[in-house]
């Protein structure tokens, strides 16, 4: 792209000898070259287009996701598009801290100076995209947190993304054994018509996580930290897990007695409940639920 030639550029300001943004109003250190003595455009006036672009597309609401390392380009940037855009976009920056990878609890050392990185082809070598994008997504954006291979394969409850796949699983097992005691549950909505009236206190719990959860998408979304999903999540299949592991030792704290429909019946109301927000609030972070394992 060549540089401007005339006073007809990417702003009013005067482009002798070298155009400049004056983003010292802003409270940037000082002010930002559009173009190099080259006749190259800078980055920032890439910057300045790609966004004003958005604007021109009537987007009201722009969200840059930045390294920890661009911080500094937080202050001239949402300035200079308030004002070259006349307040008609909101631009949000959100700056993530660096991520390291571990292998077998040794560091992966990467460097720019010596092109040695590592790519997320290499971390799909390992593990499936849809754990990568749960750990990825898992912490607070301006947290530092390790990576490790290992633990992102690994099949234990510290893995979340496992622990709350295997929950779901777990829910789809039990309904399906219920389907084969009683063959009705395959209707569509069948758990319109069944009275509660038998939950215990763990039950409540579960069903009350589940329907907060609606509250904690609202609150991802407004505050753009959608760790907050994988939280709840997480909690929903704990309640869920500690459910099933007291009806391996109670034999009348199991979900399913043919001897019992009612209690069954109501039982698999709260198993549906809880795999149905499992289903969403995984789909909401773009990962496919596992009906089995």
């Amino acid at each position: 792209m060549d540089a401007p030639k005339s006073n007809n550029s990417l702003t009013s300001i005067q482009c002798q000898p070298l155009p400049l943004l004056r983003t010292t109003l802003w409270g940037d250190a000082q002010d930002r070259a559009l173009c190099k003595p080259d006749g190259t455009w800078t980055y920032f006036a890439a910057d300045l287009a790609y966004h004003m672009d958005k604007v021109r597309r009537k987007f009201d609401i722009c969200i840059d996701i930045l390294g920890a390392d661009h911080i500094g380009h937080v202050t001239r940037l949402k300035g200079a598009i308030e004002a070259l855009a006349e307040n008609s976009v909101h631009l949000e920056m959100i700056c993530c801290q660096m991520v390291r990878f571990f292998s077998e609890k040794r560091p992966i050392k990467m460097s720019k100076r010596t092109g040695t990185f590592v790519s997320i082809q290499d971390i799909l070598q390992y593990v499936d995209a849809d754990t990568f994008r749960f750990f990825m997504v898992s912490k607070k954006a301006d947290t530092h947190f390790d990576l490790d291979i290992q633990e992102m394969k690994a099949c234990t409850k510290d893995n979340g993304i496992f622990y709350i796949q295997y929950a779901h699983a777990r829910c789809c097992s039990v309904l399906r054994h219920g389907v084969h005691l009683w063959p009705f549950l395959a209707e569509k909505e069948w758990w319109r018509d069944i009275k509660i009236s038998s939950w215990g206190k763990e039950y409540k719990e579960g069903i009350g996580l589940a329907l907060n959860f609606p509250r904690l998408v609202d609150n991802a979304a407004q505050s753009r930290e959608p760790h907050i999903l994988c939280s709840g999540l997480y909690k929903l299949a704990q309640c869920f897990h500690g459910v099933w592991q007291q009806g391996n030792h109670q034999a009348e704290l199991r979900f399913l007695d043919r001897q019992e429909k009612e209690r069954s019946l109501e039982n698999l109301v709260w198993v549906q409940a809880i795999a149905i927000v499992l289903k969403q609030g995984l789909a909401l972070l773009g990962i496919k639920a596992k009906e089995e394992l």
